[in-house]
């Protein structure tokens, strides 16, 4: 079995697919007809995640329909949160680094079962809109600045900086719970804070490096394209997913940049946007990995 990451645009395509009976849609049943005899098979699972969840209470749009389609193809099962895969993978380097292989939680599933966790809709209105703004500020700043960095300049940066707003954060609950999880000893206190504090370290964490390679190339390469008040959360929701799925859905931007710095042959990854050419695509990708 593998694992197929929906966002929130591919789910809604779903959705009209099934209420709509037109040649513009035929396409999109086809797609979604493979995904549910593949599930049926045990062949894949399609896990739910918090970003299209999220997303879907806040709009309310075909929100019952959207609930009950993710049930559907994930089987009732679900990716765990950001945080958790981020702290079980450093706590992963960690122990290797310190010798203590056999205290890697060897039981770990990125799928459990159940629903994500989920915000009060007015919380993602304000992170949409917190974000909204951290664009509009950025933006002149990026193209003024962007190209003065090399790409790889951009990506030392963006761990440094993300290193300071989780791990090094003072009031940031992540170092406790990686503590807990890495089962860190009193001696070991000192190793494991160089060990936060060294980028080329922390930057083999997938999560890290997918999330800050985004980053960069948003800032490097896609300097002059107006942003969108979800890129932030977008990249954080395939930093979570990306090193556990054979095929992920995005938007092209996102697509666009996921290629360009080879994320998908690091990953051995497929990504797919909401055209009908990538549909076209997925449907292909998907025939050949199940048959």
């Amino acid at each position: 079995m593998f694992y197929i990451f929906l966002d929130t645009s591919y789910l809604i395509e779903f959705i009209q697919a099934d209420l709509e009976s037109t040649s513009k849609v035929s396409r999109w049943k086809k797609l979604l007809e493979l995904l549910r005899s593949e599930i049926s098979r045990g062949e894949i699972l399609c896990p739910m995640s918090e970003f299209p969840t999220q997303e879907a209470l806040l709009s309310e749009r075909l929100l019952s329909e959207f609930i009950s389609l993710q049930i559907e193809l994930s089987k009732d099962s679900c990716f765990r949160s950001w945080e958790e895969i981020l702290i079980h993978q450093v706590a992963t380097k960690v122990c290797l680094e310190l010798g203590r292989p056999q205290d890697i939680d060897k039981n770990w599933s990125v799928v459990i079962p159940g629903s994500p966790r989920v915000i009060h809709p007015w919380a993602t209105a304000r992170i949409k809109a917190n974000m909204k703004t951290y664009a509009e500020t950025v933006r002149p700043l990026r193209e003024k600045y962007g190209s003065f960095r090399k790409y790889e300049e951009h990506y030392e940066a963006e761990i440094k900086d993300f290193l300071k707003a989780t791990f090094l954060n003072v009031f940031s609950e992540l170092p406790a719970r990686l503590i807990m999880e890495a089962k860190i000893y009193e001696s070991e206190i000192y190793p494991l804070i160089t060990l936060l504090q060294d980028p080329k370290f922390m930057g083999n964490v997938p999560f890290i490096n997918v999330f800050c390679s985004l980053m960069a190339s948003n800032t490097f390469h896609e300097r002059y394209r107006k942003d969108k008040e979800s890129d932030v959360l977008d990249i954080v929701a395939l930093a979570s997913v990306i090193p556990y799925c054979k095929i992920v859905t995005t938007d092209r931007n996102m697509k666009a940049m996921l290629y360009r710095i080879n994320l998908d042959k690091l990953y051995e990854v497929q990504a797919y946007a909401p055209i009908l050419k990538d549909l076209d695509g997925f449907t292909k990708t998907l025939s050949a990995l199940t048959s």
